[in-house]
């Protein structure tokens, strides 16, 4: 095997060390303690382990190719680490906090909800595993490749259910609203992931390159915003469904512009397809 690029590799085990930790986090949270209660404290580390996971998830790509490391090699370790990170380890918090904790099952000894949610967690996982696998092969270095994905990428696709997780754990009020939330999202976004709607990728196209000095102000002022109300949460968790929610709504505007498609004279294929 030809050298490796050292730092884009140690991004992505931190990764991957970053996702093990949360697993084993969820683990300890779920099982350890109070009998049929998920321990909320241990389940916010889990979370920001894999926010954590996330940053470092986009500083690999980045780095690589500004170091010109950019290997076979670094794309399969990437999609292996984004396995633990983005595939299991948000499975087994939105699985934990149903089996556990879901208030509207407290004193019960069955919770109907437990096998739907192994059911949708594990159609989420197997999204997960199917994305990365096309990934790699079909992966290319060009330009365009930079600024789309084919299907949603793994790292939102999670941030979806955690950052719904974390809403779930610290607003109360809001218990009902995002547990259904987590449970119709995971086969949602599994479908996206597999997938050919076109996402942009935002590090390329929002935060790389140059921008204008305005661009720079308002995009400051939005960040200082959000944690001076003390809203990241919030901000969070509607950012990441937003970004979800766009690539099937900008493909569904997309088709609507061009309208149908006229079949050309003696396209015996296209007269055949419009029928």
């Amino acid at each position: 095997m030809k050298k490796v690029a050292l730092l884009p590799s140690l991004l992505t085990l931190g990764n991957a060390a970053l996702g093990f930790t949360a697993i084993v986090t969820v683990l300890d949270a779920a099982f350890v303690g109070a009998p049929n209660k998920v321990d909320p404290d241990k389940l916010q580390i889990v979370i920001y382990c894999i926010f954590g996971a996330m940053l470092c998830d986009a500083l690999d790509g980045t780095v690589a190719h500004l170091v010109k490391g950019t290997t076979e090699f670094g794309g399969y370790l990437d999609s292996l680490a984004d396995m633990v990170s983005f595939g299991i380890a948000p499975a087994l918090i939105v699985k934990a906090i149903v089996k556990f904790d879901f208030h509207l099952f407290e004193g019960y000894n069955w919770n109907p909800w437990s096998k739907i949610t192994w059911l949708v967690t594990g159609i989420y996982c197997l999204g997960t595993i199917l994305r990365l696998a096309r990934f790699n092969v079909e992966s290319k270095p060009d330009h365009e490749s930079r600024q789309f994905f084919d299907g949603l990428p793994c790292p939102p696709a999670a941030g979806v259910l955690v950052a719904v997780a974390l809403l779930y754990i610290v607003e109360p009020v809001l218990r009902d609203v995002t547990f259904y939330t987590m449970l119709i999202s995971a086969p949602f976004l599994a479908l996206m992931m597999v997938s050919r709607i076109r996402y942009s990728h935002l590090i390329n196209r929002v935060l790389l390159g140059e921008r204008s000095f305005a661009y720079l102000v308002l995009f400051a002022g939005v960040l200082v915003a959000v944690f001076a109300l003390g809203i990241y949460i919030y901000a969070l968790a509607v950012g990441f469904l937003a970004y979800a929610l766009w690539g099937p709504i900008a493909a569904i505007l997309r088709k609507k512009r061009k309208g149908p498609q006229t079949p050309e004279p003696g396209d015996e294929r296209a007269i055949i397809n419009t029928h």
